[in-house]
């Protein structure tokens, strides 16, 4: 790379990165990875919850009782709380990132 490539700083330690090696959030590689760290295990809880969920109402519906349709149904619950997981994830990511950005100085 060139010296007098184009740099920008990260919008949350500050450091300078070169400009097509920061994420499209503004974060270098460290902080982004330290914000889906602290992203992911709130998903996890929030997929639990789901999935906890899911199958009380699958089970009272009487969903689960028929053995034809059994493993139809837990793949659809699968991909819900694989689905939930994802927008949980990236809903916390925005949050945290938001949270962690630093303030422009003028």
């Amino acid at each position: 790379m060139s010296p007098d490539a184009p740099r920008a700083a990260c919008g949350r330690c500050g450091h300078e990165v070169s400009q097509g090696r920061e994420h499209r959030s503004g974060l270098c590689a460290e902080c982004r990875a330290a914000v889906v760290r602290r992203a992911t295990p709130v998903a996890l809880g929030v997929a639990v919850l789901f999935a906890l969920a899911y199958l009380a109402v699958a089970t009272w519906a009487g969903a689960l009782a028929s053995t034809h349709f059994v493993i139809f149904w837990l793949a659809v619950g699968a991909l819900l709380v694989f689905g939930a997981f994802k927008v949980a994830r990236r809903v916390a990511f925005d949050l945290f990132r938001a949270r962690a950005m630093r303030t422009p100085r003028s």
